[in-house]
């Protein structure tokens, strides 16, 4: 189900772009989750995300056993930090996806 953020694209104090998880490329890391899209990101490791860099600088400095992705109606996507960070490289391969971020976002 689409958000209403995603159809009206409002702008909050708290949220100054609308940070989605369009879809999910499936592998063993994240099964039960690869059905999953057009979900607004709230939270990434329990730090609010405003921004498209809140959500990588909330991954890139997680040290914690898992990655916890909340969206805006609390539901949760965990993942296995170590296994997901082996298998990045793998999964770009797989779905031919050249890079996991855009050259604004590789300086973080």
């Amino acid at each position: 189900m689409r958000s209403e953020l995603v159809w009206v694209g409002t702008e909050t104090d708290d949220r100054r772009e609308l940070v989605l998880l369009a879809a999910v490329l499936a592998d063993e890391i994240n099964v039960g989750y690869q059905d999953l899209e057009d979900i607004v990101i709230s939270y990434v490791n329990g730090k609010k995300i405003s921004t498209i860099k809140d959500l990588v600088k909330a991954v890139e400095e997680n040290k914690g056993t898992y990655h916890i992705f909340v969206d805006e109606h609390g539901n949760k996507i965990v993942l296995d930090r170590k296994k997901a960070d082996e298998r990045r490289e793998l999964i770009l391969k797989k779905y031919k996806v050249s890079f996991d971020r855009s050259e604004d976002l590789k300086e973080l």
